[in-house]
């Protein structure tokens, strides 16, 4: 098993379904947002206007038992007028690095976000001109149909996750907002 798979449960599942519940809460007001975790900013991307955004958790690894990574903070959009149709995380696991890697962890991550989760097409995708790669498929969660679109970006260092999850017909009434927070993703610049 890699470390990927190994760190991918822990770090994710426990995460996705407590945001809402532990984290800053804001409209976005078409500002770019920049992720930043445990002191440094990894990347920056547009939250879709009048969308609500929870900052997620940034455990620091001290507070940790030994050996144990923190789970990633996940900074998490919904759409207002959505009625909870649709879910969009965005997040930087750490110690991964490249999109094999990060295929490793999304793969290792299914069974904790979805009861049923498959992949119908994986491509090659450039996002500002970074490699990244698109996962699109469908699941079921607590018996409740959802469809997905994953995409894992390149950074350099680290990569950027962009998870878009949601009812059938979600990720088509969302496309252009879905696909402007996609594109938006950038390094975040050294300093900041």
């Amino acid at each position: 098993m890699t470390s990927a798979a190994r760190l991918a449960p822990a770090l994710f599942a426990p995460v996705l379904f407590a945001v809402a519940a532990s984290s800053s809460v804001a409209v976005a007001q078409g500002l770019p947002v920049t992720y930043v975790t445990q002191g440094a900013a990894i990347f920056t991307f547009a939250a879709p206007e009048g969308w609500t955004l929870r900052t997620g958790v940034d455990t620091s690894p001290d507070e940790m038992p030994e050996g144990v990574v923190p789970a990633p903070r996940v900074v998490s959009l919904m759409p207002e007028a959505g009625d909870g149709d649709m879910w969009v995380g965005l997040w930087s696991p750490p110690a991964i690095d490249g999109l094999d890697a990060a295929g490793a962890y999304l793969d290792a991550l299914k069974t904790g976000v979805m009861d049923e989760a498959e992949v119908a097409e994986t491509r090659d995708i450039a996002v500002g001109g970074l490699p990244g790669r698109l996962y699109l498929g469908e699941g079921a969660r607590a018996g409740r149909p959802l469809s997905f679109s994953i995409a894992t970006v390149d950074l350099g260092a680290r990569v950027a996750v962009a998870a878009f999850i949601g009812d059938p017909g979600a990720r088509e009434a969302h496309r252009d907002a879905l696909a402007a927070t996609l594109d938006s993703i950038a390094p975040a610049e050294a300093g900041r």
